[in-house]
């Protein structure tokens, strides 16, 4: 840490223009929770006054700490009611915060939130809350009365989620009459263009597979489990039926952190383990602070870094060959680190975590002894990697790992999404689970949380500044390194053989 920053967060006795350098100080380091300590402090030796709260609110803000947010944008607001006239120039910002954090929570304190938001465009923001909770039918119904090309795209994407593809095709056409009609020259370019593409081939090449979905649609949820899992035991590759399922679970009530799990015998157990990722084998007063929170919550954990590079990668020796090669051919460093993850935790067991993530409770009460696996559902509904945790040779991790590492070698992907992300995560969890769903139950031990859940414990995708010396990153233009693959092929035959 910067000597005279350390310096600072020992006194007591700044005047209010010092703590404010202070706080900016430790946002441009990253030194998120040094700071928040500091404030505490500060707090509990001159409790009446504001100006802290609102340092607080910026420091929880940097540190995507959304209960804190929600919870400090709510004191301030009472404290604004109370105020003067003259005084309450902040209060159209906080309803802003508030709204957005409660949002990002998905929790029922967010309605009343969005009542109070100022200014316009509430029937969107509705449209994606509902879309956070799962409710795409809502979701989709606001967002076609809003009528504009965000809102259009965000129907658009919830239709392919749900297999309606003629509902999407409508919705993209709309977008493009209104880029037709915009009279600007950067809209009309984009008429031709379809973004989703790459969803509409994935999601839509399973024609029995929509048929069924077309049928079940005004089902209950609960009933549409048993007809989705048999279908993907006749089509167990159609995306679509994956997603479906999940998203089903969810609304049928079979998910989330406070669902009862079935344990699984003989138990596994998930140790206390952290794996977290860094992108360069460097270390810096932010990541340091993260590292340490993370053992400030969990005492006696152990705590690993992952380094996505390919001089660390070759350095691991306990990494299956497969799995070695698979990250090696992979240009993409977000493709590489989901594989190295999933690696980990195949071996070792434990809690595997998406770079700049920062613990704000102890996970004890998430992991509790009956769970061997936690996954996480994305905001659309499919599985995601902010989070992994489970234990030794879990079978689910195995299966998914081989089968990403397997598309990797091959060269068969366009993008993370269908790689090693939410296609292939939730195709390989639906081919895990079915069986028990069919006997009315989520395999035992498996507890999976929506990422708005996760953000009770977790705070995601922290805008931490670049260690000192690391290289300077440019786009990912090719997902494959073609000849390191086509190498790593033949010499992965030949010691098969």
């Amino acid at each position: 840490m910067n000597p005279a920053i350390s310096s600072l967060l020992e006194r007591d006795d700044l005047p209010p223009e010092e703590r404010r350098s202070l706080v900016q100080s430790c946002k441009s380091e990253g030194l998120i929770d040094p700071a928040i300590r500091w404030l505490e402090r500060q707090q509990a030796l001159n409790p009446g006054d504001g100006q802290l709260s609102w340092l607080l609110l910026e420091m929880a803000e940097q540190g995507r700490d959304l209960p804190r947010m929600a919870e400090l944008c709510g004191g301030l607001l009472r404290r604004h009611r109370h105020a003067t006239p003259g005084s309450r120039e902040g209060t159209d910002h906080l309803r802003r915060l508030r709204f957005r954090a409660l949002s990002g929570l998905a929790v029922e304190e967010a309605d009343a939130a969005l009542a109070d938001f100022p200014g316009g465009g509430s029937a969107l923001l509705a449209a994606e809350l509902a879309q956070k909770r799962y409710r795409f039918a809502t979701s989709r119904a606001l967002a076609r009365m809003v009528g504009d090309q965000r809102a259009l795209e965000l129907e658009e994407r919830l239709a392919l989620m749900e297999g309606d593809l003629p509902a999407a095709s409508a919705a993209r056409e709309r977008i493009r009459a209104q880029q037709r009609a915009s009279g600007d020259p950067e809209q009309e370019r984009q008429v031709g263009a379809e973004p989703m593409r790459q969803w509409r081939l994935e999601l839509g090449g399973h024609r029995p597979a929509l048929a069924l979905l077309d049928r079940l649609r005004d089902h209950a949820a609960a009933e549409t489990l048993g007809p989705i899992a048999a279908g993907l035991e006749r089509e167990p590759r159609a995306t679509v039926l994956a997603f479906a399922l999940l998203l089903q679970l969810r609304r049928a009530g079979w998910l989330g952190p406070q669902v009862a799990l079935a344990a699984p015998e003989p138990r596994g157990t998930v140790p206390w383990q952290f794996w977290l990722q860094r992108r360069f084998p460097l270390s810096s007063p932010a990541l340091d602070a993260l590292g340490e929170r993370w053992r400030e919550l969990h005492p006696g954990c152990g705590l690993e870094w992952l380094d996505l590079d390919r001089d660390s990668i070759e350095a691991r020796s306990e990494l299956p060959p497969l799995v070695r090669e698979a990250c090696l051919c992979t240009n993409d460093p977000l493709v590489r680190g989901d594989l190295l993850r999933l690696a980990q935790v195949w071996l070792h067991g434990g809690v595997a975590l998406e770079p700049h993530a920062r613990c704000q409770r102890s996970l004890a009460d998430l992991l509790t002894p009956e769970v061997e696996l936690l996954l996480v559902q994305d905001a659309m509904g499919s599985l995601g990697l902010p989070l992994l945790a489970a234990s030794p040779r879990h079978p689910w991790v195995g299966r998914a790992l081989e089968e990403a590492c397997g598309t990797a070698l091959q060269g068969q992907g366009y993008s993370r999404w269908d790689v090693s992300g939410a296609c292939p995560l939730s195709l390989s969890f639906a081919g895990f689970a079915r069986e028990a769903i069919l006997a009315g139950a989520l395999p035992a031990g498996v507890r999976i949380v929506s990422v708005h859940e996760l953000r009770h414990w977790v705070g995601l995708d922290l805008p931490l500044p670049q260690p000192e010396g690391a290289p300077t990153t440019s786009p990912v233009r090719q997902l494959f390194d073609h000849r390191r693959r086509q190498e790593a092929l033949k010499q992965l035959q030949t010691r098969a053989q």
